[in-house]
């Protein structure tokens, strides 16, 4: 015989299941996508001073949001705080080792950082992800003309230019060697 409690007993259940989905982190959440969505549009627009507020609130509501890591990430290197950016991107690839997005950026920054070698090993490996990525090929077109080899650059900026022949950085560049200008890529 069934007890006649055991239905209110279900959503008595029920209840305390959502409650306690509330107060764990669902609305926690909610706030740092919100954030995050913030950072981004501040970010596109180069409003790096509100996109870094913006990402660095949706981290404190939730320290493991990759997006939100990236985007600081990215904020701190626009405005040249290499170190910052670095320890961002590499907990960004801690989280998800595939992401192709932090991998580049790591690429970028030590570039900045002047540590070719390495930046190079993580634009391959960003290709060995996405053998497409304009952006890697892109970084690994200016760390190999930063070091001087210019036939290597030329190859990488020829890659891009097969998979995008209109992209405007690689077409420039091209025409700067072609006129022999010198290789320097911004």
């Amino acid at each position: 015989m069934k007890s006649p409690n055991r239905p209110k007993a279900a959503a008595l259940a029920a209840a305390l299941i959502a409650a306690l989905a509330l107060t764990t982190g669902h609305a926690a959440t909610k706030n740092a996508i919100a954030y995050n969505k913030e950072g981004w549009e501040y970010l596109k627009k180069e409003d790096y001073k509100r996109a870094i507020s913006s990402f660095r609130n949706a981290l404190h509501h939730n320290p493991r949001y990759r997006d939100a890591l990236i985007g600081l990430g990215k904020s701190y290197f626009e405005v040249e705080a290499y170190e910052q950016s670095y320890d961002l991107f590499t907990d960004a690839m801690a989280i998800d080792k595939k992401a192709v997005e932090p991998i580049v950026g790591m690429g970028r920054t030590l570039t900045a950082l002047g540590r070719y070698t390495d930046a190079i090993q993580y634009f391959d490996r960003a290709l060995k992800l996405s053998p497409e990525n304009l952006d890697a090929r892109y970084g690994t077109a200016y760390v190999y003309a930063s070091l001087g080899k210019k036939i290597w650059a030329k190859r990488a900026l020829a890659a891009i230019l097969r998979i995008d022949p209109f992209h405007y950085d690689a077409l420039l560049r091209s025409e700067e060697r072609r006129v022999g200008k010198e290789c320097t890529i911004q």
